[in-house]
């Protein structure tokens, strides 16, 4: 139901169209939208409803005569008297009970028409419509009507005066056809306004905007009428704070919704000949004038289409964005703008041209065309262009300095061209506009790092760019070996994936431990147990420093239970446990994460700045030993200071770490002490662990690491004896681990040890770490000794089928039975003969019977209720998406629900890590199946193709970053994909579990027969609407 947002209308074109002066109105009136199906009917109803004080009841005998429709329909009214148009449309809409009241009423009038026309052939069917409803509404109707070659009249109807109470105002439209009208109703500025501000208020709390600014919005709103019934977004770039607008259109969702409430969000709608880009270019920062490009080229909120995955009307976008840079272009040719103004305008002009190029290139090609080649005619587009936009000025400069003087005046075109294409160094602060620079030099000297970044960019794209245009063969298409390339590279940079390894599982401690009661508290909980075991399951070895930290810093009996959890209920998933404990395991752990998250802090401030450090250094600085004048100050009144080299600026920039890396120390000394005798301790106690000195060296480089730190912040640190101990274990480095060597590193770390005490010995050491891991234990217990049978019914099941594999002469079941003991091995009675006995046992117990089926079904009964779930927090629990992705509603409907889904996936963390969870969990039952391996696959975008169980699992910093940085919509809506498809599935997989609990079929042929069977059925139709009904059907207990 993709309507029309509300409109602002001037009525006064229908005034001077009509020859009655009485039929004037207002001269501005809203126009509301109304489903397509009985518009007139929904439009009276509805502008009636705007009169509080109508007398329902007696309306609602005329419209419905039956009693049972009456009573139907005076319950409903309340939610249309309530309605507000400019909030949450569609709920009213889709409310399929409201729909089916409007027919009838349709129906009846409709009825009551054709009757007395058949009295009266005086009355023409259009005219006495509005009289009956005019009548039976108690009000006067006036129409606004245009016919279908345009031209305006306005006519009232009333067939009884003394009956009328109101009048209420509709627009009659005929586009299509002149037979064939679309109603809408109107409503006055007063009423309309006062709505208006009541959702207005809404958004900007959804918004999470601070009170004391939406108090502000609010206060100016009603002051200013240009505000309510003028260019909104105009006015808050005149009045509200560019960061407050900024957040605004950080969520395409909430723009929509301000759109929907009639409040113009459109960069496009122009005041006094200028657009809001026209705005922009005054303003002391550009970011706001590239939020709102960024939103006017993308289309995404209505059609899933975006810069990204583009279509014709990402490119209509970029046209129109184009049209109307060139009509400002003319306009400041003719005034006097400032320089910063010709400079933003010229860099966004350029961003635009390059976008424009790339999308009208690739939307000439097909995949018929291009065949296998498609994806790799589309990279050498992209690089084509990038290549031949890289400079904004002339490309055959030489001189570094030229380059570099280019980069910072236009490093804001520069900056958006790199993200876009595939660039990212978002590590690096840049400065904010260097036209108009007043930061010191240090600031614009380290713009040196990215610029040096993209310069190896570009050579690199200029190497694949001719490998493309010379033999496509050579390029990998596999994205796993692709995958695996990329991900080779980075294990030379193992600081990369340890910083991503411990912010990522921060993440997920942080909201597990603040997350209210209810199920997202259970699954985001069950979810940040993952990860942690995860994170510490490979956690050792040369460079893994935070989480070496971590492993350290926790109790090593907690860390058995961590990675002993995940080896047992994540990586070798038995469903079994998790439905019958679920629910109650994971209650009381929050406070056991908070104190996790105190050592996860101070591994953070200890590495502060670490990652920083080593991009700078790893920038490979081919220029270092040339002098570079980068900066003209007869060019740059702002920009005075001397020459310097390259190696310079980078000493400079590292000796601001060390200064940063020496404040955060002040926070975590108190700490030292215990850290460093909490690795030491973790050193002695693992020797035993390792056969090589070689092996037991990797994991004391974390030792090795903190000296380093500590050497940096503690001038009166003695080094002499760590010295002597990596000496030492370098000089046996490939010797074996014997009891004599061990006896020296025990010694080595017990000096160590004791010169850290004396060092330390005048601070107040912070012991806070020694936290009680009980609730742990009890998780492991509860989860370790979780039975779904006791052992008497295990007993009783024994038993039974004994008795009936002898009488059946099933002999060779015998000894299988027999070894039967306890809960561990029961599953040898899931073997296909002996699950046959099993179903043909009729127990005396009633409960007995329905868990053994349980049991025997448990794979398909866990993949329902993980569907369900993610129904219930995914689509359930929000009523705009409820409702929007419901059965009876059209294509356009659900894209625009899918994407309300991807907006609160990103936004709720709660949400997203319970659904992730959830996910894991339907990827786990599906894992060994590769018949279903497309629910499994990334199938879209960047690195399609790829595990999405394994990433869910283990993440992947490349994945993750390359999402977050070139298209932060990538991942989240693939993961929303592979929900929903699971969802769809959903009443397929209930049809094949009721009818196997039903029919008790052995195999999947007497499957099949008993299906034939229903055939006609609604469960039926359930199973065959489902195009992986057939590999789903394997799920269940058939051989």
């Amino acid at each position: 139901m993709d309507l029309p947002t509300p409109q602002l209308i001037d009525s006064t074109s229908w005034c001077r169209s009509s020859s009655d002066a009485a039929s004037a109105t207002s001269s501005e009136i809203w126009e509301i939208s109304v489903p397509e199906e009985c518009s007139f009917v929904w439009s009276i109803i509805l502008a009636r409803a705007a009169y509080l004080t109508a007398d329902w009841k007696r309306i609602s005998k005329n419209l419905l005569r039956k009693d049972e429709e009456n009573e139907e329909f005076c319950l409903k009214i309340n939610e249309i008297v309530s309605f507000n148009p400019f909030k949450n449309r569609h709920t009213l809409f889709l409310d399929e009970s409201i729909t089916q009241l409007i027919r009838k009423i349709d129906e009846k009038l409709n009825i009551h028409v054709k009757n007395v026309m058949q009295k009266d052939e005086t009355f023409t069917e259009d005219s006495h419509l509005k009289e009956a409803a005019s009548a039976q509404l108690l009000c006067s109707i006036k129409v606004l009507r245009t016919d279908f070659q345009n031209n305006k009249t306005i006519t009232n109807h009333l067939l009884d005066r003394q009956s009328s109470d109101a009048t209420i105002l509709i627009f009659e439209k005929y586009t299509n056809s002149p037979n064939e009208a679309r109603f809408s109703f109107g409503m006055d500025l007063r009423r309309a306004n006062s709505l208006r501000k009541m959702s207005l208020e809404s958004i900007l709390r959804e918004a999470k905007l601070y009170v004391k600014d939406i108090d502000g919005i609010i206060k100016q709103v009603t002051k200013q009428e240009r505000f309510f019934n003028g260019n909104f977004l105009l006015t808050l770039i005149e009045s509200q704070p560019i960061e407050l607008i900024e957040g605004l259109y950080k969520s395409p969702y909430i723009v929509w919704k301000l759109a929907d409430a009639g409040f113009n969000t459109n960069p496009f709608y122009t005041q006094g000949g200028n657009s809001a880009f026209f705005y922009c270019l005054g303003l002391e920062s550009s970011r706001l004038l590239y939020v709102l490009y960024n939103y006017a080229i993308n289309n995404y909120h209505r059609s899933g289409k975006s810069m990204r995955n583009s279509n014709s009307d990402v490119l209509k976008a970029l046209k129109n964005v184009d049209d109307k840079l060139n009509g400002h272009c003319k306009i400041i040719e003719k005034r006097q703008c400032s320089d910063h103004e010709r400079k933003a305008l010229f860099e966004i002009f350029h961003f635009n041209k390059l976008q424009k190029n790339v999308i009208e290139e690739i939307s000439t090609m097909t995949d018929n065309d291009l065949k296998s080649n498609f994806k790799m005619a589309k990279i050498e587009c992209v690089l084509k262009n990038y290549v031949e936009h890289f400079y904004i000025g002339k490309e055959n400069r030489k001189k570094i300095s030229e380059l570099l003087e280019e980069y910072l005046r236009f490093n804001k075109y520069h900056e958006n061209v790199d993200n876009f294409t595939g660039l990212c160094y978002a590590k690096f602060s840049k400065c904010g506009d260097c036209y108009r620079c007043k930061s010191k030099s240090s600031s614009c000297e380290l713009m040196i790092i990215p610029f040096i970044y993209r310069s190896k960019f570009l050579s690199k794209s200029k190497k694949l760019l001719n490998i493309l245009k010379s033999n496509t063969d050579k390029v990998p298409n596999n994205p796993n070996q692709i995958m695996r390339i990329i991900n080779k590279a980075l294990e030379s940079y193992p600081e990369i994936k340890d910083d991503f390894a411990i912010k990522r599982l921060e993440r997920y401690l942080m909201v597990a431990a603040k997350e209210p009661n209810g199920i997202k508290k259970v699954l985001a909980t069950k979810r940040a147990i993952q990860v942690l075991g995860e994170t510490l399951i490979v956690s050792t070895g040369k460079d893994l420093f935070g989480k070496t930290l971590l492993r350290c810093n926790l109790p090593a009996h907690l860390v058995k239970i961590l990675c002993d959890l995940r080896n047992k209920c994540f990586s070798h998933y038995d469903s079994q446990l998790w439905l019958g404990i679920e629910d109650d395991a994971f209650l009381n752990l929050q406070s056991d994460f908070e104190n996790i998250l105190k050592i996860i802090r101070d591994i953070n401030a200890i590495q502060a700045f670490r990652i920083h450090k080593f991009l700078i250094e790893n920038c490979n600085f081919r220029y270092h030993k040339k002098s570079v004048p980068y900066i003209n100050s007869k060019k740059r009144k702002n920009w005075k200071f001397p020459t310097l080299r390259i190696r310079d600026i980078v000493q400079k920039e590292k000796q601001k770490i060390a200064k940063g890396q020496s404040y955060f120390f002040k926070f975590v000394k108190i700490k030292i002490p215990l850290i460093l005798n909490n690795v030491m301790g973790t050193l002695s106690n693992s020797i035993n662990l390792h056969k090589t000195v070689k092996s037991f060296n990797e994991e004391a480089s974390c030792l090795k690491n903190l000296y380093e730190y500590l050497k940096k912040n503690v001038e009166e640190i003695n080094l002499i004896l760590l010295d002597s101990f990596f000496d030492f274990l370098e000089a046996n480095i490939n010797e074996e681990l014997n009891d004599s060597i061990k006896d020296q590193i025990n010694n080595h770390l017990s000096y160590i040890k004791k010169g850290i005490n004396e060092l330390f010995e005048n601070v107040a050491v912070d012991n806070s770490y020694k936290f009680n891991y009980l609730n742990f234990e009890q998780l492991y217990d509860k989860i370790e000794n979780h039975n779904f049978f006791c052992q008497d019914e295990i007993d009783i099941i024994k038993e039974k089928c004994l008795m009936l594999s002898n009488s059946e002469g099933e002999m060779k079941l015998v000894p299988i039975i027999n070894n039967v003991t306890n809960m561990k091995n029961f599953t040898k009675l899931c073997e296909p003969k002996i699950r046959k006995l099993l179903l043909n046992i009729d127990f005396p117990d009633a409960n007995l019977n329905t868990k053994i089926r349980c049991f025997l079904s448990r794979r398909i009964n866990f993949l329902i209720n993980r569907i369900e779930k993610l129904k219930e927090i995914l689509i359930d629990k929000n009523r705009d998406i409820k409702d929007l992705y419901s059965s009876n509603c059209n294509e356009g409907e659900k894209k625009h629900a899918i994407f309300l889904m991807c907006e609160t996936y990103k936004k709720n963390h709660a949400l997203r890590f319970s659904a992730e969870m959830l996910l894991f969990d339907c990827f786990s039952i599906l894992e060994n199946r590769k018949d279903l391996k497309d629910l499994k696959e990334k199938l879209s975008g960047l690195f399609s193709g790829i595990n999405l169980r394994n990433v869910l699992s283990h993440g992947d910093v490349l994945l993750d970053n390359m999402c977050l940085y070139l298209d932060k919509d990538d991942l989240p809506s693939n993961l929303i994909e592979k929900m929903l498809q699971l969802i769809d599935d959903l009443p397929a997989l209930e049809a094949l579990s009721d009818l196997w609990w039903e029919t008790k079929p052995n195999n999947c042929k007497e499957f099949k027969n008993e299906l034939s069977k229903i055939e006609g059925t609604p469960s039926f139709k359930k199973i065959k609407d489902c195009k992986r009904w057939q590999k789903y059907m394997t799920l269940l207990p058939l051989r």
